[in-house]
């Protein structure tokens, strides 16, 4: 059952934690602080890059919850730098 009452920052995903993405269901594979994170896609196995504004939800696996994922400040800065250089 998905809880979106529940918000998560991006800087608190740990390395394992198991994420929905604009992708699909993922598993991080660093403890990254910045705005791009190392995934493993779980549907082909691919290891890829994803900016954490495309990180929709988090999985607590100790508490069998989904979490919404929202930016920190200086993350919602560099997304609007970002898509404004065209990425």
């Amino acid at each position: 059952m998905r809880n979106h009452w529940t918000v998560i920052k991006t800087s608190g995903i740990k390395k394992d934690a198991t994420v929905s993405t604009i992708h699909g269901l993922a598993t991080i594979l660093d403890n990254s602080r910045g705005i791009v994170r190392r995934v493993k896609l779980v549907s082909n196995g691919d290891i890829s890059t994803v900016y954490v504004w495309n990180i929709l939800d988090y999985f607590d696996a100790e508490t069998g919850e989904w979490y919404k994922v929202s930016l920190t400040d200086g993350q919602v800065k560099r997304r609007i730098a970002v898509e404004r250089a065209g990425f």
